[in-house]
């Protein structure tokens, strides 16, 4: 979660793989209007493996999956559907994000549980169409669908701000 408190940039990230080995990371920007943080990771020489990012946005009503670390598992892999793609302005009868967002987000169906944030949000191409930061849940405490940074959005802060990777 990107936090504005100036000893967020010091932080140290790791990630360890499905194989144990574990990578560091380093904070090279962030936006905290959309939970969004670009971190280089590296462990030696090798490189991680990088998503693709799709072409465009899903459609409403399109497959989508999720890969997330949270609740105390590992690589938990759920499915779902694009439910719509619009601004998410706080409302318990359509779920409870924590804010309001102004920008264009996909609101899906995919479960995921707390600590979810940052996780993944594939079409069946296994391409990236968005970097889920938050879910809606009713009074009861109960998924009712995941919020996500679309990646036309993700593809825009990485344009401007010169984050793209060349291969």
């Amino acid at each position: 979660v990107v936090d504005e408190n100036p000893d967020y940039h010091e932080t140290t990230y790791k990630v360890l793989d499905c194989y144990g080995s574990e990578y560091r990371g380093t904070l090279l920007n962030s936006d905290i209007s959309c939970d969004l943080a670009v971190i280089r990771f590296v462990r030696g020489g090798e490189e991680l493996c990088v998503a693709s990012l799709a072409e465009k946005d899903p459609k409403r009503g399109e497959e989508v999956i999720t890969i997330s670390t949270s609740n105390g598992m590992y690589n938990a892999v759920t499915y779902g559907k694009i439910k719509k793609i619009e601004p998410v302005e706080l409302n318990p009868l359509e779920g409870d994000a924590e804010t309001n967002v102004t920008f264009p987000v996909i609101w899906h169906t995919a479960p995921m549980y707390s600590g979810g944030s940052g996780s993944v949000l594939l079409n069946t191409d296994m391409e990236l169409v968005g970097i889920n930061y938050a879910t809606g849940t009713n009074k009861n405490g109960s998924f009712l669908y995941g919020f996500a940074v679309s990646v036309t959005h993700v593809r825009s802060y990485l344009e401007t701000n010169n984050l793209m990777m060349q291969r």
